[in-house]
Parts: structure tokens; C-alpha cells; sequence
């Protein structure tokens, strides 16, 4: 774990009251995940590992892809539900890195363009 916690939770909110954001809830009212946007940069998409596969994460990016042109993101290159999930939304890998973040692994740059 590189940072705990609360440096998380500080690091987010402020985040979310700098840029677009959206979150998705469940019907009982529970966070189950977010999405950040910044101009044409996804920078935070999350969902909670309990309701993956359940369509909030795209709920959440077809809202982040919604009044765009072109989207782009970066993923970690050893997640392979990430790549699977964003070649569906229509999203194709550009470039990469060997570990130019801060987890110091590859990455890999992916864009999307509307039709």
C-alpha cells in the first residue's frame, strides 16, 4: 500500500470538488463507485470489487464520455479486466510506459474517439 487511508480520502475529495465527477449508488443510497474527469482525461474510475460486473462502471463512463469527442485514460498494463472493460467501451491502447507513475509498474495509455 503506498498511502493510507485518510491521505487517500483527502487526496479524492479534493479531487472530486476540483474536476467533473460522477458517482453511482446503489438503491439503498451506498458509494459504490466513482468516476473523474478531467477535460478529456478519465483520471478515476473505481468500483467496489462487490459490485464489479453489474454495469455501474459503465453506467459511469458513458456519462464521462457523454458531451466528448475523444476520451483518454491510463491503466496499469498487468490489468486485464481494465483492458478487457475499456476495448469493450471502445477504448484502444496508444502507448505506454515501463513504469513512468508512481507504482513504478507499465502502463498503458488508451483513447477513444466517437464515431
Amino acid at each position: 500500500m503506498l498511502h493510507s487511508r485518510a491521505s487517500m480520502i483527502a487526496f479524492f475529495a479534493h479531487r472530486i470538488a476540483a474536476i467533473e465527477g460522477w458517482v453511482a449508488l446503489r438503491q439503498d443510497g451506498k458509494v459504490v463507485g466513482f468516476c473523474l474527469r478531467d477535460h478529456d482525461v478519465v483520471t478515476a474510475l473505481y468500483i467496489d470489487a462487490a459490485v464489479q460486473r453489474s454495469g455501474f462502471g459503465s453506467g459511469l463512463l458513458q456519462l464521462a464520455m457523454q458531451d466528448r469527442t475523444k476520451l483518454e485514460l491510463w491503466i496499469l498494463a498487468q490489468n486485464e479486466p481494465a483492458k478487457a472493460f475499456y476495448h469493450k467501451a471502445g477504448f484502444c491502447a496508444v502507448g505506454g510506459t515501463q513504469g513512468d507513475n508512481e507504482e513504478g509498474l507499465p502502463d498503458i495509455k488508451m483513447c477513444w474517439q466517437a464515431s
